[in-house]
């Protein structure tokens, strides 16, 4: 029974580690298409044809901030019940 729960535990802080590098990435390729955006401004005529686009990279950075806040659990210092990043990393590398 313990080994099943540990089990369940390290397979639980594998998918919030894979989460949190998933969450990571997407936000930083929204990061880079904003920036594109900002510097090349002969892009920036996709953003006003269509505001579905800069509506889309800004949710998405939203989003993914939100994932990353709720994993590392910096919303609710009070009852903060995630696990550590460093221990994360070792599950991870392991």
């Amino acid at each position: 029974m313990v080994k099943a729960i540990d089990a369940a535990a390290i397979e639980d802080i594998k998918d919030m580690g894979t989460g949190l590098e998933n969450a990571r990435l997407a936000l930083e390729i929204a990061h880079k298409a904003l920036k594109r955006l900002a510097e090349e401004k002969q892009y920036l005529h996709l953003m006003v044809q269509d505001a579905r686009n800069l509506k889309v990279l800004t949710e998405t950075n939203r989003h993914n901030v939100e994932v990353i806040r709720r994993i590392r659990g910096l919303d609710d210092p009070a009852t903060n019940d995630s696990i550590p990043l460093s221990e994360v990393d070792e599950v991870i590398i392991e």
